[in-house]
């Protein structure tokens, strides 16, 4: 991999790998060794991740639910579609109860080590033991006894790969939460597959409904009327945020001219009259 990569060309490989470039990346254009980070990080633990596609969407749906990660939760369950996943399946997956988070799931103590190339099947019972101990090992409240059982169950490939989704999870949940203006109403997956998820179930729509009523803290407002404040909500934040990057660009030009004058130079902002610019020859 090149190293110092312009935005733009971090831009165009995203876009190659994942046909769209998704939000989740916007606030980083400015730093491009942030979105270089940012974007190898997803490449290695979430889309080239050897763990199953399905799983890793049900497990980004829940972890978006239990910490009430709007991004998170639209975007994975409108995944989940996009692999083939029924509405009605998706409904169940996010209507799982959270784990009690202080013990290893009572399911693990009675699994014997996995083959090496064996994942368990979409929607069975295994399945479900490995999303609750991920789940337990994400929030880590166990004195890391989940952890260390599932490194007794899984090959070394699968635990590492685990291990390393379950921490990408992290960072993208601590990343979407420090960055409001990251929105589900811009992404692909939510823009391509919602609707249908909707159409599907009919009481998936009551529960994002719900979800929102949550979040906003308020149940006067429709599903319908929620998604159109979270546009409009984005959409300025978007405006906004074009804006200041186009100040940056303007005011790293403007100081490149200023920093080639052969005399000093100083500008003061008003009315603070603090320096704002000032050449190296000042």
């Amino acid at each position: 991999m090149p190293m110092n990569r312009s935005t733009k060309e971090i831009h165009d490989e995203i876009m190659t790998c994942v046909g769209f470039f998704p939000p989740f990346f916007e606030p980083a254009v400015l730093t491009p060794a942030v979105l270089e980070n940012l974007w190898q990080q997803t490449l290695c633990a979430y889309l080239t991740n050897t763990i199953p596609p399905v799983f890793k969407e049900k497990l980004g749906a829940l972890i978006g639910r239990y910490l009430s990660v709007a991004y998170c939760l639209f975007c994975h369950s409108s995944t989940l579609s996009g692999l083939g996943i029924h509405g009605r399946e998706i409904l169940k997956v996010l209507e799982r109860p959270l784990p009690d988070l202080s013990v290893a799931p009572k399911a693990l103590q009675f699994l014997k080590k996995l083959p090496d190339d064996v994942w368990p099947e979409a929607g069975s019972d295994l399945e479900d033991v490995l999303l609750q101990a991920s789940i337990v090992a994400f929030f880590n409240k166990d004195q890391g006894r989940t952890i260390n059982r599932l490194r007794e169950i899984l090959s070394a490939d699968f635990f590492n790969h685990l291990v390393m989704l379950i921490s990408y999870n992290k960072t993208s949940v601590q990343w979407v939460e420090v960055h409001p203006e990251i929105s589900y109403a811009k992404d692909q997956r939510y823009l391509l597959y919602f609707d249908k998820v909707i159409a599907e179930e009919p009481r998936l729509k009551a529960y994002f409904e719900s979800f929102l009523h949550a979040q906003s803290g308020s149940n006067r407002n429709t599903l319908d009327q929620l998604i159109a404040e979270e546009t409009s909500r984005s959409r300025i934040l978007s405006e906004r945020d074009r804006e200041y990057r186009k100040l940056r660009v303007e005011r790293d030009w403007l100081l490149e001219i200023v920093n080639l004058a052969p005399f000093a130079i100083s500008m003061l902002s008003a009315p603070e009259r603090r320096y704002v610019i000032a050449n190296e020859a000042f």
